[in-house]
């Protein structure tokens, strides 16, 4: 006797319902049902409906208890009678929901800012990103939103419970409210003539500043209400106002103090009149870009001339204390100060610097830290001992974009450490998905991606070059067995082993390149050896990988166009996209593996992915905008049963299956389509979501609930989408 949840189990397949009747009693201990609908067992009480039975078409019957949610399952099969077997329920897709994605966020960060335990970065490419640094060794990004109105956003300020950007492309500034780290929200937005190409911002009280360099001005904006914000006032250039390009800005008081990069001043402006600002006084710092004020003194960082320290006392005289410059603070860019020291990063010259401002009068360099991944440093921010640093360029593997830490414990020797990295821009054809990671490859560039997926936001463990040149091209496809990760190399003609036992130091132990592995696309592994398709070479190659440092090809078959190859048992099944056919491969001895049926047809118009689930393999037909089932029992002669279209399919590219429904990605309307393949020769859709900030789908893994999504631009390297089973299941 079989007991099935009906709350996951809505039908099966081939059988009928009786109707659900009143069981009296069990020796195996299902000892009461109530007129009430309840079902006890085992001293647990099940809220039912009452105990069904079902009857197959051979007459075998099967029981049910259709509890109401997939907790009193659990409560069921933890507390079932020994003599009762249980069947798992299948899952059957409810509401579907993105629950994450890691991109290449960190990629043209500008700024950084630090509240409590988190730090908020901001980039060009439109990202708002919230990380938890309460531990500094295992910094966690826990939020993030992306807004395509912050393009170019270059500042921002907190603020309690708000974030503030001051955004370039949209000219004004965006309110978020961040009181729900994990979901920051957009409440308010403003835009002026005043506020066109937005550079800085700071915040006091209940009012913003914002510098902008198209209209060479700073505008006074209230916040009070962050979602209905106003401009009260604003200051421009003249001949007697030196704001021409105005830069970062800092507040003290009833003064703004504004890095005026053209002018070459330091701009003071008396902010007392919300609606009439007026020039305090100005003095000469050539090509200031950024300042902060600590007491009486704004420290000031140039792109061109070094570091100085401004006595600002008497806000309307501003005078020199000190100026320090080394060939180490070329294209100062921003800056921190704490505790009598100032931390400064370059931009142009891939350093960090630490200079000592104890005594105002006569600052010195304490350290520096060239780092050759310290490309385009923008953003200084201190928490404690640590020092945060993000970059506007990607590191030097060109694999990731950083945010950098660095102990500043010791102020003469300190310790630089990546604290969160962000993948760089990919074509990533598939995904592996093993326990806790997922692996990706990069087509743009020569690197295998490790993920750590169990944070909210999957986060970046390793990035390792296959042939130690991230410049090279062309990996596409990797599949893990064991402790190993198998990748073909379309553009390399190679097949490369990588030992992934380290994770976050993963290690390349070998690799082939071959005349038949010409444009590898795909692999897959079965014992001791791995199956290369390769498109380029019309050949399916079987590889030893017995020996991991020097695997070998043991034989090779001709199959025009191998594009995709999955392994199922005793069998290989190769997909050809230019030659519409799918082919068969008995590889039960895999040093004479030989072709046992194949078909072509213009219904496998640019046939790419293959899922293979008992006597079906289910065939994604990329030009054909369709999925094609096909009939794999007869291995000699495999037949096509079904070619279904439908809208959300369009160049539909990943796939996978699970139970009686099939889960697609489409690269050109970004929708993830979920079907019912119950009845392999009828699908129907089952349910369609689009994710447009995961625009180029490409390969998809389920897990679980949770579906794994990997994508070929910038946007969306990896969606992290959950199927909701306790919902219209």
């Amino acid at each position: 006797m079989k007991f099935y949840d009906s709350s996951r189990l809505k039908h099966l397949a081939g059988l009928i319902l009786l109707g659900c009747v009143l069981i009296p009693s069990f020796s195996s201990g299902l000892n009461t049902v109530s007129t009430g609908y309840q079902t006890t067992t085992a001293g647990k009480v099940i809220n039912a409906h009452s105990v069904c039975k079902e009857v197959d078409q051979t007459g075998a019957n099967s029981f049910f208890v259709p509890t109401k949610s997939a907790a009193e399952w659990t409560a069921f099969r933890n507390n079932k009678p020994s003599n009762i077997s249980i069947t798992d329920p299948e899952c059957i897709p409810g509401n579907i929901t993105k629950q994450s994605q890691l991109d290449g966020s960190l990629y043209l960060s500008t700024a950084i800012k630090i509240s409590g335990n988190y730090a908020y970065v901001i980039s060009a490419t439109g990202n708002l990103m919230i990380f938890d640094i309460s531990n500094p060794n295992s910094v966690e990004m826990v939020g993030k939103v992306k807004d395509l109105a912050m393009g170019n956003a270059w500042d921002i300020a907190v603020a309690g419970n708000y974030v503030y950007v001051a955004a370039s492309n949209f000219g004004g500034i965006m309110a978020f409210d961040v009181s729900d780290k994990t979901n920051p929200t957009k409440v308010g937005q403003l835009t002026t003539n005043k506020m066109q190409a937005a550079r800085g911002i700071a915040v006091s009280g209940s009012y913003a500043y914002v510098t902008a360099i198209s209209s060479d001005s700073m505008a006074i904006i209230n916040i009070s209400n962050p979602a209905n914000m106003t401009q009260t006032g604003s200051i421009t250039t003249s001949s007697a106002i030196p704001l021409s390009n105005p830069q970062g800005i800092a507040i003290s008081g009833n003064y703004a103090y504004i890095a005026a990069y053209d002018s070459g001043k330091l701009t003071v402006i008396n902010v007392t009149n919300k609606a009439a600002p007026v020039l305090a006084a100005s003095i000469n710092a050539p090509a200031i870009f950024d300042l902060e004020i600590v007491g009486n003194n704004a420290y000031t960082a140039s792109m061109g001339s070094g570091f100085s320290i401004f006595n600002i006392a008497t806000p309307t005289n501003p005078t020199l204390r000190d100026h320090f410059n080394s060939t180490d603070l070329n294209g100062l860019d921003d800056l921190a100060v704490v505790g009598g020291y100032a931390y400064v990063a370059s931009f142009n010259n891939q350093r960090f610097v630490t200079l000592n401002v104890s005594d105002v009068n006569n600052i010195s360099q304490t350290n520096v830290i060239l780092d050759t991944n310290y490309r385009g440093l923008r953003g200084v921010a201190v928490s404690g001992n640590n020092v945060y640093l993000v970059q506007y360029e990607n590191s030097a593997d060109g694999a990731s974009s950083s945010l950098f830490k660095v102990d500043v414990t010791n102020k003469t020797s300190q310790v630089r450490s990546t604290a969160y990295r962000t993948p760089m821009l990919g074509v990533n054809e598939n995904i592996e998905v093993v326990g806790n990671y997922a692996y990706i490859t990069s087509n743009e560039t020569d690197i295998l991606y490790t993920v750590d997926i169990t944070p909210m936001i999957p986060k970046l463990v390793s990035a390792v070059a296959l042939s130690g040149n991230s410049g090279v091209t062309g990996n596409n496809d990797v599949e893990v067995s064991g402790n190993y990760a198998y990748v073909a190399s379309i553009n390399q003609d190679r097949l490369t082993i990588v030992n992934i036992t380290n994770k976050t130091n993963p290690v390349v132990t070998g690799s082939v390149s071959n005349t038949n592995l010409d444009g590898a696309y795909s692999v897959a592994v079965s014992g001791n050896y791995a199956y290369v398709a390769a498109q380029n070479s019309g050949k399916l190659s079987v590889v030893s990988i017995s020996n991991k440092s020097a695997p070998s090809v043991v034989r090779t078959l001709n199959i025009a166009g191998a594009r995709e190859v999955v392994i199922d048992g005793n069998y290989a099944y190769v997909s050809s996209y230019n030659n519409d056919s799918f082919t068969i491969v008995n590889i039960t001895n895999p040093t004479s593996a030989s072709i046992t049926g194949s078909i072509s047809n213009t219904q496998l118009n640019g046939a790419k992915h293959i899922k293979v689930v008992g006597n079906y393999a289910y065939v994604v037909s990329n030009l054909g905008n369709a999925l094609v089932t096909i009939n794999i029992s007869n291995k000699a002669a495999p037949s096509i049963v079904s070619n279904y279209t439908t809208p959300s399919l369009n160049r539909p590219n990943g796939i996978d299956v699970d139970g009686n429904y099939a889960f697609m990605t489409s690269e050109n309307n970004v929708q993830l389509t979920i079907l019912n393949i119950s009845d392999p020769a009828a699908p129907t859709v089952w349910k369609t979501n689009s994710y447009p900030d995961i625009s180029g789908m490409s390969g998809l893994k389920k897990v679980g609930d949770t579906i794994y999504v990997s994508a070929n631009n910038l946007n969306g390297f990896l969606g992290v989408v959950n199927v909701n089973c306790s919902t219209g299941c």
